[in-house]
């Protein structure tokens, strides 16, 4: 991902992965069908939750292998992933507002 703002804390980037411009491509096409645009953004997604990912933390970890003791590594700490339809993302924007309950 890159960043796009002047700001190097700021929150908004764009995701300019060649598969990315090509999937994207495919899906703005107007003889897309339905079958075809469901599965490009579920690529889409895929593609963008890696890249979105990329910068999680990771610390050493040993795992046993058939042969022997391998070193690696695994995620440090939890994360938590979750689908937000276009309700929910209102109700989220409420709450943050100080609205609904």
């Amino acid at each position: 991902m890159t960043n796009t703002a002047s700001d190097p804390n700021s929150q908004v980037h764009l995701l300019d992965h060649p598969l990315v411009q090509h999937k994207l491509t495919l899906l703005r096409k107007k003889d897309t069908d339905s079958k075809k645009f469901r599965e490009l953004v579920k690529e889409l997604a895929i593609l963008i939750a890696y890249e979105a990912t990329a910068d999680l933390e990771v610390e050493p970890y040993t795992v046993e292998t058939p042969l022997a003791l391998a070193s690696g590594f695994r995620l440090k700490g939890e994360i938590g992933l979750m689908q937000l339809t276009p309700g929910a993302v209102e109700e989220w924007r409420q709450r943050a507002d100080g609205g609904a309950e």
